[in-house]
């Protein structure tokens, strides 16, 4: 297993980095049409980098060396070809000029409607006489078609050199040469992300330092590259420390090579099988749920402990560890991987990846520990170091405190007082946005890319379906209007490629506006004395029809045709002056069944928030569960007895959580498998019988170091700087911290003591 998991995370590389892999490949409208909008895009596989320079020659001449290291390295990056997308555009609107007579712009649309003739010459001879004006008068007079080209051309932020290079000038007086390019393999392969940090960082650092430039960079690729790095260092130094400190404290307590190395055993079996079974059926593995997984140390090593500690007298027999250990240590696993199974239905990806690892993980311990413990566990007459005799006298006198039935009260109804408190200072937020975080030298270069080249952000879009495309384009000529009474400025086909009902309005409205009366005067007034005729303005052609696979980059995200052969369409929403107003358009579309409002941050974020409830919920089920095999087992006093303390850290965690920061859908996942987890102190507690002065008898100590174990793996993880994996390991380390000692309080003496 350990050589399957070696081959399938490192050679072929299936790790994945980005916060949008953990999410669900939910069939929702609106998440699946966001989906189909990122890979139409490509937004992840764009790549912007800039050279500046108060000089522009050494700007240029460190884009052009930059440009054959790139090649030299063999690096799958393809520069944009500008001049050829240019071409695109002026083959398309070269076809289009043939089609002329039925292209109007939405201005000049409302104009011919509401203007008279007058109106329309005065108009035309602004338009003729504006120092930036340009008027084609043997073709196009009133400058129609001009405008319909200029309103669907894509904005140019830059300049072009003799050489076709890009360029912009900043403010400061820097010339900035421009790099713009696609990746060819997905941003997120940790084979590419791998090249970008050995080869192209130090590429563009090299370049930095030779031609005393300034670079910037930015692209979905740097970011996930920083985040690889960050998470790979993360998941090397928690583990590390991790099993570093379960070691130290076997060492400390037990003081023998032999429980060190049953300790080994168990924790690797358990993540090398829980690893292997998660690649096994998913076939790859999020690096936040690698990162969890990996606290698995903190949990398997639990049941080591107690049968090391189980074992831990002179003479006692494999079978009568086995007695000691029975039903507390196979219903604890049981319940705990019962918990951490539950995950996999909670629909994303990521979570039930920690649910299978973690859930076989656990299975594969508790076996490791019964097949292997008889052999390597024999013969534990060694005496304790005094460090663990010291720290079972404390256990014990925190027992017997509990023992006192006035001190179980004042705790609980501290527990109790935290929770309402906490409860009603809770605050949530399942923001995405506050789940990434992003490379913060990496943000402070794309904002001042944004700033120079005033790229077009359209990251919301109205999705419009229809069965024909002509449905589309007369949906999409209807709401833009609306759009723009609202101050919503969008994008969309219908504005390059009108409906045919649209087209032919828009020819009866230039044929008026050609009536030889309007032409003469136009043209007297000027002083133009060319013969004409009216179908040079107004060429026969048929109505429009593109083949939408042929649409330039830039306009072919507009549209798609979906696998049942419906089209949908896109409007963009590039500017919007009154937020407010738009909401309250996209409410009125609620029950639009052909039109979806999709804004990709809201949508997720509302995702997270719908499946943190549902977690909360689970919780509830997983209780009523418990309480349903425990009143069969041990009847119902025992079952409150068990339950108590355990329902009241969960309260307090959920309390001091409230005081501390906002919840959020990892904080949820947390508290459940706190619960899961926590359950374990509360049985094996339940059937402890100790004996008066019997120094075999460590089993308290046991169920601390247990919960040592547990704090040291998920506490390190609230230090993380993935905001997701903090907030679980934050949310872990409280939760089990309370549960450890609440069941020591109230079930320190053993269940059957408070009888």
């Amino acid at each position: 297993m350990a050589v399957f998991c070696w081959y399938i995370l490192m050679v072929q590389g299936q790790i994945k980095v980005d916060i949008l892999d953990m999410l669900p490949n939910s069939q929702s409208q609106s998440i699946s049409a966001v989906r189909r909008m990122m890979d139409d895009t490509k937004l992840t596989q764009r790549v912007v980098i800039l050279f500046g320079h108060q000089d522009p020659d050494q700007a240029r001449e460190a884009l052009y060396l930059f440009r054959r290291d790139v090649r030299q390295a063999s690096l799958s990056l393809t520069e944009d070809n500008i001049p050829a997308i240019a071409d695109e555009y002026k083959k398309l609107f070269t076809v289009l000029f043939a089609h002329r007579s039925y292209l109007l712009t939405d201005p000049d649309y409302l104009f011919l409607k509401q203007k008279n003739a007058d109106y329309l010459v005065q108009k035309a001879m602004v338009d003729i006489v504006s120092p930036f004006g340009h008027v084609n008068l043997a073709h196009d007079p009133y400058g129609f078609f001009t405008r319909y080209v200029k309103n669907n051309s894509p904005s140019s932020p830059f300049q072009v050199d003799g050489q076709n290079n890009l360029l912009t000038h900043g403010d400061d007086g820097q010339t900035w040469y421009i790099y713009l390019a696609s990746l060819n393999d997905s941003a997120f392969s940790m084979d590419v992300q791998e090249k970008i940090n050995n080869h192209l960082i130090p590429i563009l650092d090299g370049i930095k330092k030779k031609f005393n430039v300034e670079t910037l960079k930015t692209g979905a690729l740097f970011y996930a590259a920083a985040g690889a790095q960050q998470a790979q260092y993360e998941i090397s130094l928690i583990s590390s420390i991790s099993l570093i400190g379960v070691l130290f404290l076997m060492v400390l307590i037990f003081c023998n090579l032999r429980s060190l190395w049953f300790a080994i055993t168990v924790i690797s079996t358990s993540i090398i099988t829980g690893l292997a079974t998660c690649l096994l059926i998913f076939g790859h593995i999020h690096i936040i749920s690698l990162v969890i997984g990996c606290s698995l140390i903190g949990i398997t090593v639990d049941y080591a402990l107690h049968y090391i500690g189980a074992s831990y007298q002179a003479g006692v027999s494999p079978y009568d560890v086995f007695r000691k250990l029975v039903p507390a240590l196979p219903l604890s696993a049981l319940t705990s991987a019962f918990g951490f199974t539950l995950l996999v239905f909670v629909p994303f990806p990521g979570i039930q990846q920690i649910g299978i690892l973690s859930a076989t993980g656990l299975l594969a311990a508790l076996i490791t520990v019964f097949l292997w413990g008889p052999y390597l566990m024999v013969n534990q007459s060694k005496p304790l170091t005094r460090v663990a005799d010291n720290f079972q006298l404390l256990l014990k006198n925190l027992a017997q405190w509990g023992a006192i039935l006035k001190n179980r009260r004042v705790l609980a109804m501290l527990a109790i007082g935290v929770g309402i408190i906490g409860s009603l200072n809770l605050r949530f937020d399942d923001n995405l946005k506050s789940f990434q975080n992003l490379n913060v030298d990496l943000k402070q270069q794309e904002n001042k890319i944004n700033d120079l080249l005033s790229f077009e952000k359209a990251t919301r879009f109205l999705a419009v379906k229809g069965k024909t495309l002509q449905d589309v384009l007369q949906a999409e000529e209807s709401l833009m209007p609306e759009l723009a009474n609202l101050g919503v400025t969008v994008k969309a086909l219908a504005s390059l490629v009108p409906s045919e009902r649209r087209q032919q309005e828009n020819r009866q409205l230039i044929a008026q506006s050609y009536q030889p009366s309007l032409i003469d005067r136009l043209f007297k007034t000027l002083g133009y004395s060319q013969a004409y005729s009216i179908s040079d303005f107004m060429p026969d052609s048929n109505f429009v029809h593109l083949n939408l696979n042929d649409l330039p980059i830039g306009l072919k995200e507009l549209i798609y045709q979906t696998d049942s052969g419906d089209y949908i369409g896109r409007l963009l929403i590039t500017d919007v002056e009154d937020e407010s107003k738009l909401q309250q358009f996209i409410e009125q579309l609620n029950d639009n069944p052909i039109v979806h409002y999709c804004d990709p941050a809201h949508d997720y974020s509302a995702l997270f928030t719908l499946y943190r409830q549902f977690v909360l919920g689970l919780m509830v089920g997983i209780l009523i569960a418990l309480t349903s095999v425990l009143l069969c087992r041990v009847g119902k006093i025992g079952t409150v007895r068990i339950l108590t303390p355990l329902i009241l850290a969960i309260l307090g965690t959920i309390g001091l959580l409230g005081l501390i920061v906002p919840l959020n859908f990892f904080h949820a996942v947390g508290l459940l498998l706190s619960m899961s987890i926590g359950i374990d102190y509360a049985l094996f507690l339940y059937w402890h019988n100790p004996e008066p002065n019997k120094k075999g008898d460590i089993l308290l100590m046991c169920n601390a170091m247990s919960a040592l174990t547990t704090i040291l793996s998920f506490g390190l993880l609230a230090f993380s700087q993935t905001v997701a994996v903090c907030s679980f390991g934050l949310s872990v380390f409280v939760g089990i911290v309370l549960c450890f000692t609440l069941t020591t309080v109230f079930l320190g003496l053993g269940g059957s003591y408070y009888d």
